[in-house]
């Protein structure tokens, strides 16, 4: 989602979860539009900001037709500041705010993507990949770039303790049994959700509860399988 103006210079790259209170807004993005330069604010996980901070940016994204717009004591000059918000929850997000937004939707990761993500990063740390490992590795993330970095650097940990430099079947066999690393990224308990919900057809979360005999609140993480 993205308001854009003509001119990026300085780059200021921060969680939604940090933007939970409006002291935290001042702070992080309306102190610096007021320094005179351009500025691109790139919020990740936009859908963690805080009510109050989302209901003040959907103020603040409505510039006048001079381009400007105040909150407080602070005026905005929408010639030099550029928002750029990114979720991949963009349901979460408050519509109206997503309305106020001009709204790209990148292609997902493709396996070679995933794969490459891996090789490189091992690679840098000299460490080799037979294709067919990584053709492999790539089907064992969740689908997104931090999945496939974590996974290479589970690789690159497992390889140091080994002190070798080639991974092969072998040693991925090694590391999935050691790391319980199933397909799609799936954890052992994710995959018992899902061998619960193909043996009962459906079920509830006090359900689920019961049979892995885990809190509800973790529990509550396995609602999207439901």
């Amino acid at each position: 989602f993205m308001q854009k103006n003509r001119h990026e210079k300085h780059v200021h790259i921060m969680n939604g979860s940090e933007l939970k209170t409006l002291d935290q807004l001042e702070n992080k993005i309306l102190l610096y539009t007021q320094s005179g330069t351009c500025n691109t604010f790139i919020i990740d996980e936009a859908h963690g900001m805080g009510k109050a901070v989302s209901q003040i940016m959907l103020t603040l994204l409505r510039p006048n037709s001079g381009g400007f717009n105040s909150y407080k004591n602070y005026t905005i000059s929408f010639k030099q500041q550029t928002f750029i918000l990114t979720t991949t929850d963009p349901q979460l997000l408050d519509q109206p705010l997503k309305d106020r937004l001009k709204t790209f939707v990148l292609d997902a990761y493709s396996k070679e993507n995933l794969g490459e993500i891996i090789y490189q990063e091992a690679k840098n740390k000299g460490i080799l990949i037979t294709s067919s490992v990584l053709d492999q590795l790539a089907n064992k993330t969740r689908g997104n770039g931090r999945s496939a970095f974590d996974l290479a650097t589970d690789v690159i940990n497992f390889m140091d303790m080994k002190e070798g430099f080639m991974f092969s079947q072998d040693e991925l066999e090694e590391l999935a049994e050691i790391n319980e690393i199933k397909e799609y990224g799936l954890t052992r308990a994710e995959v018992k959700v899902l061998e619960i919900l193909e043996e009962l057809g459906e079920t509830t979360l006090s359900q689920i509860v019961s049979i892995i005999g885990c809190e509800t609140g973790v529990a509550r993480d396995y609602e999207r399988h439901l």
